[in-house]
């Protein structure tokens, strides 16, 4: 019998990772008939952030904590509950707005409107809840790229236990579109604050060498741009390396984004 599809588990405010199990299930183990049924008891359950489904066993492990220690398995589920995405802050590419002192100022901001309105994109969008991160419960927090309205990057991370600034690290990475980005990838950067002599904010790389032989996977550029393969464009520039080739900055050509959606989720 097949795992119960992504989709639908989705629907009922779910992240799926396919074809891994959590290391424990600190709340309760139990038998089940499936995925579904696992995730509804995860769902019923206060206290329970995530669920994990085994087909061949029929074993349903809930989990208290979002930051699950997870293994490789076949034909399992972890499935990891989230309630409410809320969206904290949208950034455009182009607009020449620096973008560290946008994260961490509500004043070089316009207010994040609810609903979400993105027609306006002069300056960027910051909501007021950032200044009370640690007050709020924040579970997970998702990155998303798009160009032209299309999604081209997304990544997500634990957010429990972490502040405004320190939620964006390779130790809080849970999973991403980088087919070859984890917690045990080799980084010199992987924070907000990146390089910043030379304005390399939200940078994730993996090594330096001359600029022609700089690997990694994403970048925020400032006005400031050392290397050609920086130069795309007016400030501030959103730019990430595809999969399945090198992460080579500069032969494999950094694809720029035009806007970034970052939304924490609730429980």
């Amino acid at each position: 019998m097949a795992l119960i599809s992504t989709f639908a588990l989705n629907q009922i405010n779910f992240h799926v990772v396919n074809n891994k199990r959590l290391l424990s299930g600190s709340i309760a183990t139990t038998s089940v008939r499936s995925a579904l049924v696992c995730a509804a008891l995860c769902t019923f359950d206060q206290r329970c952030c995530s669920s994990n489904y085994e087909e061949g066993s029929k074993l349903c492990r809930l989990e208290t904590s979002c930051s699950q220690g997870m293994e490789q398995f076949q034909n399992s589920q972890v499935m990891i509950k989230v309630v409410n995405w809320i969206p904290v802050f949208v950034a455009f590419g182009g607009n020449g707005r620096p973008i560290y002192p946008a994260w961490t100022i509500q004043t070089e901001c316009n207010d994040l409107p609810t609903p979400l309105d993105i027609s306006v994109t002069t300056r960027h969008l910051r909501n007021p809840l950032m200044d009370r991160w640690s007050d709020v419960g924040v579970k997970k927090v998702k990155v998303q790229l798009f160009t032209n309205d299309v999604p081209v990057v997304w990544m997500l991370f634990n957010g429990e236990n972490t502040n405004v600034m320190n939620w964006f690290s390779k130790e809080n990475l849970l999973n991403s579109s980088f087919n070859d980005l984890t917690t045990s990838s080799t980084t010199n950067f992987f924070g907000i604050e990146g390089e910043r002599d030379i304005q390399r904010r939200f940078f994730i790389n993996r090594n330096y060498g001359d600029c022609s032989t700089d690997r990694g996977w994403f970048v925020i550029q400032g006005e400031f741009q050392a290397c050609p393969w920086e130069q795309k464009g007016v400030s501030p520039v959103f730019l990430y390396t595809k999969n399945d080739l090198s992460r080579n900055w500069f032969t494999d050509c950094a694809e720029p984004a035009d806007r970034m959606i970052i939304s924490v989720g609730l429980i």
